[in-house]
């Protein structure tokens, strides 16, 4: 009775698991300088923190000039900043999180992950680690010594006005966070479960 019970309990979850995804969050940081609705900011630390869906990360084979480029991105759900001398506020356009991996580089951009992709990068981290990367996953710190914006800048919207990052004056970091789902987590506890079970059938047999 006990046996059928756990495995009862125990299909749904599994089942649950192969099919949910799961909540990510990545993080840029470093130091830059730009435009804050006008006014600007020089060498301040700043922080983006994107939420997105791992299942949401959608390849993108493109091919420029008759070099092919393979690319991740993910749309943002949230996306907010953290600027020192500026303050906190949210994004409100489109926006996502990318890595190209033909040329080893993630980044935060503007638009929606369309083919061709639509929107400009904001700014890009260039790190090897990328070159093998998909989104999907938790990172630790990933570095770039001399991060860069891209050659032609354009402002993006948010609830503090246009913010446009025209440097990156220093070393940034990437960092990908991924959350489980309840269901995730509770395929944990499984083992302890059916040890329990087991444990104590082990002590009645005996007895």
């Amino acid at each position: 009775m006990i046996r059928s019970l756990l495995i009862a309990l125990c299909l749904p979850l599994i089942a649950a698991a192969s099919v949910v995804a799961e909540p990510v969050k990545y993080t840029f940081s470093g130091v830059a300088s730009g435009r804050a609705d006008g006014s600007a900011f020089s060498q301040s630390s700043f922080l983006v923190e994107v939420l997105a869906d791992t299942d949401d990360v959608v390849p993108i084979n493109l091919t420029v000039s008759g070099q092919d480029f393979v690319i991740f991105a993910v749309q943002s759900q949230q996306a907010s900043f953290s600027i020192d001398t500026v303050g906190s506020g949210m994004f409100t356009t489109d926006t996502l999180v990318f890595v190209n991996q033909t040329v080893g580089t993630a980044g935060f951009s503007q638009g929606t992950p369309t083919l061709p992709p639509t929107g400009q990068d904001v700014f890009a981290l260039a790190n090897g680690f990328f070159a093998s990367y998909d989104l999907r996953s938790s990172t630790g710190l990933i570095p770039d010594p001399s991060p860069q914006v891209p050659a032609t800048l354009e402002a993006i919207e948010s609830t503090l006005g246009l913010i446009l990052f025209t440097s990156l004056d220093g070393p940034a970091t990437f960092q990908a966070t991924v959350v489980p789902e309840p269901s995730s987590l509770a395929l944990v506890g499984l083992p302890a479960l059916i040890g329990v079970y087991w444990g104590r059938r082990r002590l009645r047999n005996r007895a």
